[in-house]
């Protein structure tokens, strides 16, 4: 009776330390861009995760602006037991801080610390249908005969999508006109509209305009392409040295708690691991890829590293 009675109590003692280490408190993934991002779907399947495994409230928050850094800041100057957390890319992460002339509300390699991927990123090069461009050596001849006169769309100054357009004009020696824009929905209108000649973005973010045929797909910014779009060439046959791909992850303020940092990037595991989280992320066009905070964090610093010599080659800057 008397070990039972003690097994009872050093059950009841460790019952609390047994449940999931998340704050008693609704939960908040704050998505730096407008809703119908690839980014802000995931989150949404994310968020949908945890509420099922864990029975707790999650909120997908979308507050956008200045490419993504008005969330990152309300995430990285909030609340500091991880209640809430961002939805960062390679753009905020990696390539902001960065580029010069950029201004910045806090100090994101400080006060921003990665969690896990949720995916990895294609990028292509993409114009509407109707567009003059067939081929990227259409985009440079036009280019070059008449500097600035071909337009590239991003999701805002130094993000992934300024860089991967600015490097292919500058690794091809031609000058293109970038208009920066607060996300990627609002650039597709502009884009399928001509009102923009160019995108350079992931290729989760526009597969389903290619497939129902308002864009067109000119190349790949990497060396691998996706199977959904087999035979499409890559924007390295005709601009050396180019190469580009992205990634989407969940980061959090630098005062999170160790193991609620834990307990998000279980969730997140847990999330793409499941067969319809990857059948979603891969009808989207990304690529599901989990990575522990650990990882994520090596994979963050390798590219900071990458993109200071990237951004100073391609004279990338905010003006």
């Amino acid at each position: 009776m008397i070990k039972l009675a003690f097994l009872l109590f050093l059950a009841i003692c460790l019952a609390p330390v047994a449940r999931a280490e998340f704050p008693d408190k609704n939960l908040r993934i704050v998505v730096g861009y407008p809703p119908g991002g690839v980014g802000d779907t995931v989150a949404r399947m994310i968020s949908d995760m945890v509420k099922t495994k864990h029975k707790q409230g999650v909120i997908v928050e979308n507050r956008a602006g200045v490419n993504g850094l008005i969330g990152a800041q309300s995430v990285a100057k909030g609340d500091q037991d991880g209640s809430a957390v961002f939805q960062c890319n390679m753009g905020v992460m990696a390539i902001v801080p960065f580029v010069p002339g950029s201004v910045l509300p806090f100090d994101i390699e400080k006060d921003l610390v990665p969690i896990s991927t949720m995916m990895l990123l294609t990028y292509a090069l993409v114009t509407a249908a109707d567009s003059p461009y067939n081929s990227v050596s259409d985009v440079i001849a036009a280019a070059r005969a008449t500097p600035n006169s071909v337009s590239f769309a991003s999701t805002g100054n130094g993000s992934a999508q300024h860089l991967a357009g600015q490097m292919m004009g500058t690794f091809a020696g031609v000058s293109m006109l970038h208009v920066p824009y607060k996300g990627s929905a609002d650039a597709l209108v502009d884009l399928s509209a001509r009102r923009v000649d160019l995108f350079v973005t992931s290729i989760a973010d526009v597969a389903s305009f290619v497939k129902n045929g308002r864009l067109k797909l000119l190349a790949f910014a990497d060396s691998t392409g996706h199977p959904d779009f087999p035979g499409i060439p890559f924007i390295s046959a005709t601009v050396p040295n180019y190469d580009f791909q992205s990634w989407a992850a969940i980061c959090g303020p630098r005062g999170m708690p160790a193991s609620v940092k834990n307990s998000w990037a279980e969730a997140i595991r847990d999330g793409i691991r499941s067969p319809e989280v990857q059948a979603r992320i891969r009808g989207l066009g990304g690529i599901p890829h989990f990575e522990g905070p650990d990882a994520i964090a090596t994979r963050v610093e390798g590219n900071r590293q990458h993109f200071k010599k990237v951004i100073s080659a391609a004279k990338i800057r905010v003006e």
